[in-house]
């Protein structure tokens, strides 16, 4: 599951907004609902989960509900045991009051889209993790749908278990700071959506997620059809030299003849190969390398004999290289014997004692040897011992992989290729450094407890507190030299993940030299409130994220490049593929009904994958009544003060159908009938990335002044505006004039120069991609009024 807290897009434009969808399923718009569409050939039963804090803990969230473990919604389309077949529609009413004050589904929950039939594979579970029917529940007063039951469980399924992870959470934003309300139901705020596609864990099923907004915001997931998907996981276990889950590997996958009633006659193969096809099923590189190096195990299968290994139990704990671990009982062979056969035993099925070097490993093609003279078992996996091997390959004082023609220069996709690898040592040296000190105690495992630690951002006694990090400035009396540190270290290991340097963002004569490094780089360099305009930030760079393929020098983690890439990966450009992967894979916005597709995107209202470097957003301004952006109403919420101005997300696609222009109408009074206008449309841009000198693509907008920050620079009295606006005298005070701009910080093009535009007033198709209208604010904030709002999230 993803590490940092929400992050939502709404923060990253800066403003909150109510956006009324075409076909809402409740006049309420804090009640919430999940509705889930299977495209897929197989009949899917999602479990809606949410973990409770037990009773007797202090400030117990949620408030007045304490059951402890989790909640459950199982999810079937109009009775119980259906599930959801293919072309079928579910819509889940997500309880509000009950069973706690402020509900139970809110926070941090899960959503398990299961391939396998709900009720025969919970005859399959340990009894923690079945689902028990929540006592009392008054089905009357709410039913989340037809067929649906609410019940509870000590226990998660497991990693292992047939089913795709995704994850949200619902909030109600408060306009004024950007941040949650602690009742996700308060009123004075906006009804925040923020989730992902969880392939941070492990991959499985191709999925597609969205906001019930008729289309103003892209969806996250997959673009691919479930066979190309299912060979694609096939295929990375060549490509990525990767290890699936051990549950689903053909030697612990039943035979179909082999099954009665779901259930395998060899008792040893995994419990649900009966219920479901074999797909290879993926872990994360954040939960390969935990468990491949700390021997995690599956509930699902019983090792078989690998055919190789010794059977016998080392009675004596002689030094014999092969002996397995004498058993510490009697084994009941029927003979009274201690010795003989123990991996497997002589029991009717074979069954393989804790002794035996084989393990029912979560991870596929870990192992582990007994070793007499330590007396502990050894454990080794292929796919762990080349993560780490990417890390030595650059870590440490006497490594110099920089120096002469050397592989890392010759692979480095940049024009300064020298550089580029310099600053890419210099990173992986830095964060070693930073996880080094949890791991210094493990002796010839410390190298694969910090490369387990790096990627899965995994820092113990971290004092850090993101609460204190409002940084208005660079100043470290309003901006704490703790937050400034986080951000190098956060920014460097998400670098690293992409295959990229972290290289300071601050002046490069003086902050390259001494950064990154957690004494010498000082805040300025970190975190400079403009960065420097010859700082070359790689990390930064839409088109150098995820470059180095597999069995690359610069590719310290496979499973990442996988996810996101389109050629040969999972063709999920906005999904979780490592545990900070936020700017990709955590997205959030304005809305009440979560939209889930399995198996396809097409019944999404917005049919283009998220991108996060082409977010269009209107900004009006402070003192609007309310918008409309594409035929889309917009509002503040009642209570947001006079300092926060109205700021809508927006695309040109609408209800499935993509348009070529969108009108943005600005109300300066609830009289719909006088209004200004503004016409947008969609432009391809040439970008040429300096950092490679390549040329791509882009989209932006148009139609309004392009706003490129040249000395002189005037916005013009918009003609669409003076023209089709109703409000005349707004017209006449000069409201049609505004401009376009470029996204700034995390979402800036910084490989992409606006100097061909110089001399061009008002050209859309060059330099950096337009993607922000900003509208003159109605009415200028009250001096009383708190300024400089911090509501950009950072990545």
């Amino acid at each position: 599951m993803k590490r940092t807290g929400i992050a939502v897009l709404l923060l990253g434009l800066g403003l909150g907004l109510s956006v009324k969808p075409a076909s809402a399923q409740s006049d309420d718009k804090f009640q919430r609902f999940i509705r889930i569409h299977n495209s897929l050939d197989v009949t899917v039963y999602p479990v809606i989960q949410s973990p409770q804090d037990a009773p007797d803990k202090p400030n117990a969230k949620p408030a007045n509900c304490g059951t402890g473990g989790h909640l459950r919604i199982i999810v079937n389309n109009g009775q119980e045991g259906a599930g959801i077949k293919k072309g079928e529609t579910v819509t889940v009413k997500i309880p509000k009051d009950v069973p706690c004050a402020i509900g139970g589904f809110y926070d941090a929950s899960r959503i398990y889209i299961l391939n396998a039939n709900f009720d025969s594979f919970e005859k399959l579970l340990n009894e923690n993790q079945k689902t028990q029917r929540y006592p009392g529940w008054d089905y009357t007063k709410y039913n989340p749908c037809v067929g649906c039951y609410v019940g509870k469980s000590s226990a998660d399924y497991g990693h292992d278990a047939p089913g795709q992870l995704l994850e949200y959470t619902i909030i109600s934003q408060n306009p004024a700071t950007g941040d949650k309300f602690d009742d996700p139901n308060n009123t004075s705020g906006t009804p925040l959506l923020d989730f992902d596609v969880s392939y941070v864990d492990d991959a499985y099923l191709p999925v597609a997620m969205a906001i019930d907004d008729t289309g103003a915001t892209q969806f996250m997931g997959s673009t691919l059809k479930f066979d190309t998907f299912k060979d694609r996981l096939t295929q990375f276990l060549t490509d990525g030299k990767w290890s699936r889950y051990a549950a689903y590997a053909p030697v612990n996958w039943a035979d179909p003849n082999d099954c009665t009633a779901g259930v395998p006659g060899d008792t040893n193969k995994t419990r649900f190969s009966c219920l479901v096809a074999r797909i290879d099923r993926m872990p994360s590189a954040n939960i390969l390398i935990i468990n491949a190096q700390t021997g995690g195990t599956s509930s699902f299968y019983r090792p078989a004999w690998d055919g190789k290994s010794r059977v016998e139990c080392n009675a004596a704990l002689t030094a014999d290289p092969g002996a397995n671990l004498k058993c510490s009982t009697l084994r009941p062979d029927g003979d009274g014997l201690t010795s003989g056969n123990c991996c497997p035993d002589n029991q009717k099925p074979p069954f393989m004692q804790g002794c035996c070097d084989l393990e029912k490993f979560l991870i596929d093609n870990t192992h582990r040897r007994f070793i007499p003279a330590s007396k502990a078992f050894k454990l080794s996996n292929d796919t762990l011992d080349n993560a780490v091997n990417q890390f030595r390959k650059w870590q440490g004082a006497s490594v110099t992989p920089c120096r002469g023609a050397s592989e890392a220069i010759t692979f480095a996709a940049v024009k300064d290729p020298k550089f580029f690898c310099d600053s890419f040592k210099k990173t992986v040296d830095f964060v070693w450094k930073e996880f080094l000190p949890q791991c210094a105690s493990r002796g010839d495992a410390q190298d694969r407890c910090v490369t387990a630690a790096i990627i899965g951002y995994d820092l113990k006694n971290s004092s850090f507190d993101p609460s204190i990090c409002k940084c208005p400035s660079e100043d470290e009396a309003k901006c704490p030299r703790s937050c400034a540190l986080e951000s190098q270290r956060n920014a460097s290991v998400q670098a690293l993940m992409r295959g990229l340097p972290w290289v300071p963002p601050g002046d490069p004569a003086t902050c390259v030299p001494v950064c990154p490094d957690a004494k010498t780089c000082p805040t300025s360099c970190i975190l400079p409130i403009t960065p420097s305009a010859s700082a070359r930030q790689y990390n930064m760079d839409k088109y150098l994220h995820f470059w180095a393929d597999y069995g690359n020098v610069y590719n310290l983690n496979p499973f990442a490049r996988f996810v996101h890439n389109y050629t040969n990966g999972l063709a999920a450009p906005g999904a979780y593929s490592f545990s900070i992967d936020d700017f990709y894979g955590n997205f959030g916005g304005p809305g009440s009904t979560l939209l889930i597709d399995v198996g396809d995107f097409q019944s999404l209202p917005n049919k283009e994958p998220f991108d996060p470097y082409k977010q269009y957003s209107v900004g009006f301004g402070t003192g609007w009544h309310h918008g409309s952006v594409c035929g889309r109403d917009a509002f503040l919420p009642a209570a947001a003060p006079a300092n926060v101005g109205l700021n809508a997300p927006f695309s040109f696609w609408k209800n499935g159908s993509q348009g070529s222009v969108c009108e943005v109408r600005a109300y300066a009074t609830a009289d719909t009938s006088k209004y200004i206008a503004f016409q947008l449309k969609e432009v391809p841009v040439t970008a040429v990335d300096l950092y490679t000198g390549e040329s791509h693509t882009a989209y932006g907008l148009s139609g309004v002044f392009a706003n490129r920050g040249f000395p002189g620079e005037v916005p013009d009295e918009n003609d669409y505006c003076k023209r089709m606006s109703t409000d005349t005298d707004l017209v006449a005070k000069g409201f049609c004039k505004a401009n376009l701009s470029a996204g700034k910080l995390n979402l800036d093009y910084v490989g992409v120069s606006d100097d061909a535009c110089k001399g061009k007033p008002n050209v859309a198709d060059c330099g950096k991609p337009l993607v922000n209208l900003n509208m003159q604010a109605l009415k200028p904030v009250p001096p009383s009024a708190p300024q400089d709002l911090d509501t950009q999230s950072p990545n």
